[in-house]
């Protein structure tokens, strides 16, 4: 695959994820789950097959800056270009402390919550070079409440950031759209804002239909799980090292987490401290 030296990928990573909780109270957003993989992995390998094996990667970092660092230390990631934000400083702004490290290349910038596991090879290959262009999900135009695959911001952008708070929309998007200098493409395929605990949850089950072969009630049990002979899983998505000795049905069992033989779950996830939150539940404390 023939690599792009004038671009280096962007994973934003640095929200606080208020709507996710109390998922996020146990893990900062990009730490979450979808399948077998946590969303900040899935949008790293999305990047980096985009950009080629040996192009610059970089994640912004600020809520849970120490749980994320310590996951890219102990895994594939190690390398990755680490920009910590006192304060978080949105989807544009997060651009200015990276300019150093940018050193005249330009950014393809992807959400680290989101799961969307379309290539965005197509996308880059077709970037004219100059232009900010935009990827929204669907089918253009671009508009404030698309849904947005990825971007990239040229260089000559990227050097005029200043580090404060702004997002793209209000800073490039917006006011070059009216003068026809935004390149849109449109992407087909899932796709989730793991937004909330019942966008999240529908993330998962969307990543289970994906895999399923048309197999309406099958479960994914990653092998280092253990699920008893008298449980019983339908739709249902269990992690490394979890444990299910009780009925599941369309819930996610996190890496790490116990479901007990007495225990009947649905539409729910478990997490490995032993919560149960559902999408009704979010904002409160489970019982």
């Amino acid at each position: 695959m023939q690599q792009r030296p004038d671009l280096v990928g962007l994973v934003l990573a640095a929200g606080a994820g208020s709507r996710l909780r109390p998922l996020s109270e146990e893990r900062p957003k990009p730490l979450c789950p979808v399948g077998f993989d946590v969303l900040l992995d899935g949008a790293l390998a999305r990047v980096a097959a985009a950009l080629g094996p040996t192009a610059g990667l970089a994640v912004n970092l600020c809520y849970g800056a120490a749980k994320i660092e310590a996951h890219l230390a102990a895994g594939p990631w190690d390398r990755v270009h680490r920009s910590i934000e006192p304060i978080a400083l949105g989807t544009a702004g997060a651009v200015g402390p990276l300019q150093p490290w940018l050193d005249g290349r330009g950014l393809l910038i992807v959400n680290g919550d989101t799961w969307c596991p379309a290539a965005l090879r197509g996308f880059v290959d077709t970037w004219d070079g100059e232009r900010v262009a935009v990827a929204v999900h669907g089918s253009p135009p671009l508009h404030g409440r698309s849904k947005i695959v990825a971007s990239i911001l040229p260089w000559d952008d990227a050097r005029r950031v200043p580090p404060v708070a702004a997002g793209l929309w209000e800073l490039f998007w917006r006011d070059r759209l009216a003068a026809h200098a935004v390149q849109v493409t449109g992407v087909a395929g899932p796709f989730v804002d793991c937004a909330t605990v019942a966008d999240y949850l529908q993330a998962n089950l969307d990543w289970l239909a994906s895999t399923s072969g048309g197999a309406a009630e099958r479960s994914a049990v990653h092998p280092t799980a253990t699920v008893s002979a008298g449980a019983t899983l339908a739709q249902c998505v269990v992690g490394a090292g979890a444990t299910v000795a009780g009925r599941v049905r369309r819930s996610v069992i996190w890496p790490g987490a116990r479901v007990g033989p007495e225990e009947n779950l649905t539409d729910c996830v478990r997490t490995e401290s032993g919560r149960t939150i559902s999408p009704a539940a979010a904002g409160r404390a489970p019982r």
